[in-house]
């Protein structure tokens, strides 16, 4: 009687944070840049200039499970975890942090921790 007691508050418990899981999940805010950095480059011959977009600096995921935050804190909220060679797009530095774009345009934080990702440069 009592192991069956314990199985169904274990079960109850791990229900409770599969919830409150996805409830965190489907209500993390997403803020996107409002632009992607531009320059202009202007043609000698015609004098005309055009947008030329600049590319951006990647973060690359080394392990799978790490967490992609609201803020740049260990403790800060995570909005999902992420796996191995994910690959986001870089917006800022700050202390240990990498604010980062995925591909839905979703920004957050992740450890700038070279165990657990890398920073590419164009």
């Amino acid at each position: 009687m009592l192991r069956g007691a314990v199985g169904l508050l274990v079960v109850g418990i791990l229900f409770l944070v599969v919830m409150n899981w996805w409830g965190d999940f489907k209500t993390a805010k997403s803020a996107v840049p409002s632009k992607e950095a531009t320059s202009t480059v202007s043609s000698p011959a015609t004098g005309t200039s055009k947008p030329v977009k600049s590319a951006s600096s990647t973060v690359v995921v080394l392990i799978d499970g790490l967490n992609f935050r609201v803020n740049p804190a260990g403790d800060a909220k995570a909005i999902r975890g992420l796996a191995k060679g994910d690959k986001l797009t870089f917006v800022a530095k700050k202390d240990n942090w990498y604010q980062v774009k995925d591909a839905k345009n979703t920004v957050g934080w992740v450890t700038a921790d070279s165990q657990y990702t890398r920073l590419e440069k164009p």
